[in-house]
């Protein structure tokens, strides 16, 4: 899911709104770049054991990103299994793949690729209109972050560059502060943004916008009840994971 999203949803697990943490549950998708290296969002358990011993100021970093996806975090729900089915990201391909085939000129299993990110942008969309306070939350969360202590950390685990992390942290904040993700239309700008920029393809914003309003209108009737899951059943593990660290966020 996109940033508010986990925003939202990880307060909500934890009951917390320590910026580190909420940081951390958005740190897996720190993608735009090859500055950490393929499947780092898998190692949140070691960077915790690594953050305890050498930064233990930073330890909610790591226990948010196990919030993501891996191991406890809620895109496990959006990418991997929902409700007995396939991830609630992908439960709408029959709808939507000839849509985003036309919009996005793509084959069908890129369409399918794409009608979970519309799906994403959908519940993000929800979220925001909902919950507006959840964009000063965004903005707290990436003012009260020490920025370059985190990327000395990230550097010296990932071995990773850290003039190359600077540069993924100032496209994150770009993509997620420089577009308006409560309107459809800035939501397609956002899109083509990021696509142009990392896939070296383009689409028409205003088409992409017209797929997102429609994706909100077929998720309308079931996405407060997933919503909801996404919550009661990372809540239990995050309880059971992490309860004796639960006062220190």
């Amino acid at each position: 899911m996109y940033t508010r999203s986990h925003i939202y949803l990880t307060e909500q697990i934890t009951g917390s709104t320590n910026s580190l943490l909420l940081f951390g549950s958005l740190l897996p998708d720190f993608q735009q770049t090859n500055a950490l290296p393929r499947g780092f969002d898998k190692q949140s358990i070691e960077l915790l054991k690594f953050l305890k011993k050498e930064y233990p100021d930073l330890v909610p970093l790591a226990i948010g990103m196990t919030l993501h996806e891996y191991p406890i975090g809620i895109d496990r729900l959006v990418h991997q299994s929902y409700n007995g089915k396939m991830g609630y990201g992908f439960q709408f391909n029959s709808i939507l793949t000839e849509k985003s085939k036309k919009v996005f000129n793509c084959d069908d299993q890129t369409a399918n690729l794409m009608n979970h990110f519309l799906v994403e942008n959908a519940i993000e969309y929800k979220i925001i209109t909902g919950h507006p306070e959840t964009n000063e939350k965004l903005k707290k969360c990436f003012n009260e972050i020490d920025r370059e202590r985190i990327i000395k950390a990230l550097s010296k685990f990932y071995n990773s560059d850290k003039d190359s992390l600077n540069k993924e942290f100032d496209l994150f904040i770009h993509t997620n502060l420089d577009f308006n993700y409560g309107e459809y239309e800035d939501m397609g700008n956002a899109w083509v943004d990021t696509m142009e920029r990392v896939l070296h393809k383009t689409a028409d914003p205003k088409e992409i916008a017209i797929l997102i309003k429609l994706t909100c209108n077929i998720i309308d009737s079931s996405v407060d009840k997933f919503l909801q899951t996404c919550v009661d059943e990372c809540k239990k593990d995050f309880d059971y994971n992490f309860g004796t660290l639960k006062k220190s966020l």
